[in-house]
């Protein structure tokens, strides 16, 4: 409780406190009495030195620090007054403990964080020493020295090196350096050769365009006669064997089936449109009887090829340039159906399962079934021992019925014996017979060839298995 003098009357009473006056005020201003009567108590015995307090804030303060370092004893006054005076006393004092237990915290976490930082660096410092093997800072310090100087020593190193390379190889650059100037020098001679300054052209650019010209005007040729192949084929096949779809039928026998049961195959034509002239050549064959006892013999892993065959001689290596094969082929050579004109493809009619095409190039006489899709490696830029690559193997039919047939004939044994006779079958399948089903135009029998099969043993020759010659058509050679 705050007491104030009002009018220069004395405040409290100053009986036991040493006879000095206690709140006398000079003035009439509230505050100012305020101050007196803090200024009258400060000289009080025990609070000595705050005699004059100059502002009601910092009189309050000073007494309040005066009483507490004042002592308590030989106060005689109401117990009031005393609890009054202690409650003062009391505020002070805990104010100024409670900064500086704040600032003594703080010093000891200050200090506690310092040691733990000095311990974790410490630590990491001998992980480093016992990293390098080394025992001290001292050590590592020099082991740090000696690496500068090993990185010194090996930059010089490279320095004299890169030095002694360049020494050794300057010569030869030089002497490059000098071709490449000379090869230059001849290039400029060689334009100024065959190139006059005025612009005109060199014989030698003249005769790379005539060249040019003449080539120009024999493609132009060839594909004229292609495209008039092509149309008579067309009204050949037409006037021949009627209007399309144009079928074969094939029969063939497995080989030693004593009931020389016939297996068969309907074979169909691809439109006349797109491949007419490796149709005519086909059905032409076929008419003038030239597949009758021919043999399917090679058994590979994507095709089943089918051509002429002298049996007496398919175990034998041949000995002429016709594959041993002269008899048969002389068949298809004589009515001029051994080959083709042309490689007579259409993209529009691949080669792709159960079809057919011709082999080689330009296709002929042999053909092939078609046991996968073999339209990469046997279309254009498939076959590459061929010189125009962008041509493709005729694919000409498909066959439209039997292949349950010919799956059997895909079962029958070849060598197997990754010689060039791997895929050949070791008892060919004969093809007993070939025939034109819408045939309008039979052809006499005159005509027809008079091929019989041979009836021998191709399994052993002189107590031992014999292979099969191999013919000279090459298609097996484009895939493995």
């Amino acid at each position: 409780m705050m007491l104030r003098n009002r009018g220069g009357s004395t405040g409290l009473p100053t009986s036991g406190y040493g006879g000095d006056a206690y709140g006398s005020s000079g003035g009439t201003s509230s505050a100012g009495g305020y101050q007196q009567s803090y200024g009258g108590y400060s000289g009080n015995n025990g609070y000595g030195g705050y005699s004059n307090g100059t502002g009601g804030g910092g009189g309050y303060a000073a007494a309040g620090m005066a009483a507490a370092a004042a002592p308590m004893s030989g106060y005689s006054g109401d117990n009031d007054k005393i609890k009054r005076r202690s409650s003062r006393a009391g505020g002070g004092m805990g104010i100024g403990g409670a900064n500086s237990s704040l600032v003594m915290g703080g010093m000891i976490v200050a200090g506690v964080f310092f040691f733990l930082t000095t311990l974790y660096y410490r630590s990491v410092a001998n992980g480093v020493l016992s990293s390098l093997d080394v025992r001290s800072k001292a050590d590592a310090m020099d082991l740090v020295d000696t690496l500068k100087r090993d990185v010194d020593k090996y930059r010089n190193q490279s320095k004299d090196q890169k030095r002694a390379a360049h020494d050794r190889y300057s010569n030869q650059i030089t002497n490059l350096q000098e071709e490449k100037r000379r090869l230059q020098k001849e290039r400029d001679e060689f334009k100024a050769k065959h190139a006059d300054g005025h612009g005109e052209r060199s014989e030698l650019e003249e005769e790379v365009e005539r060249l040019q010209h003449r080539e120009d005007a024999f493609l132009e040729q060839l594909l004229r006669l292609q495209t008039a192949t092509r149309r008579e084929s067309k009204r050949s096949v037409l006037e021949r064997f009627g209007p399309a779809p144009h079928k074969v039928e094939v029969k063939f026998v497995l080989p030693k089936d004593e009931s020389q049961h016939e297996y068969n195959f309907i074979i169909e034509m691809a439109p006349l449109d797109l491949v007419p002239h490796a149709v005519h050549v086909f059905m032409e064959q076929v008419a003038h009887g030239l597949w009758d006892h021919t043999y399917m013999y090679l058994n590979g892993p994507h095709i089943l090829q089918i051509g002429p065959q002298n049996m007496e001689l398919y175990h034998y290596e041949p000995t002429t340039d016709d594959d041993g094969r002269g008899p048969q082929l002389h068949a298809f050579t004589e009515k001029g159906l051994k080959e083709l004109s042309f490689p007579d493809y259409h993209p529009d009619f691949p080669h792709k399962p159960w079809t057919i095409g011709f082999t080689g190039r330009p296709g002929g006489p042999d053909i092939y079934i078609n046991k996968l899709d073999n339209t990469e490696d046997h279309g254009p830029g498939g076959q590459y021992q061929h010189a125009i690559d962008e041509q493709g193997d005729p694919c000409f039919a498909k066959i439209v019925s039997g292949q349950e047939n010919l799956a059997t004939a895909y079962q029958q044994k070849t060598y197997a014996d990754s010689s060039a006779w791997h895929y050949f079958l070791k008892d060919p399948i004969e093809i007993v017979q070939a025939r034109v089903l819408n045939s309008v135009q039979p052809i006499p029998e005159s005509m027809l060839t008079d091929q019989k099969p041979h009836n021998i043993d191709h399994k052993q020759h002189n107590g031992e298995e014999i292979k099969p010659q191999l013919p000279k058509g090459d298609h097996m050679t484009a895939q493995a």
